[in-house]
């Protein structure tokens, strides 16, 4: 990632069992169901993930920790 990167950090409660949550938020056809219009990326540690939300907000993420 370069320079210009940042975080993003969510607190809140969701009733579901630990599966479910983690396949929402590491799968990528589970998080276009929530959050990005489009995403691809593999679920593993130094992955790249591209979110799409729109031509102006179209994002990278390195997964920096994968357990």
């Amino acid at each position: 990632m370069n320079d210009n990167s940042f975080h993003l950090y969510h607190d809140f409660t969701i009733e579901a069992s630990q599966e479910k949550v983690f396949k929402a938020i590491s799968q990528p056809m589970h998080l276009e169901r929530w959050w990005p219009q489009k995403c691809n990326g593999e679920p593993k540690q130094g992955a790249i993930y591209r979110l799409f939300f729109t031509p102006e907000y179209d994002w990278l993420a390195e997964i920096s920790c994968y357990e």
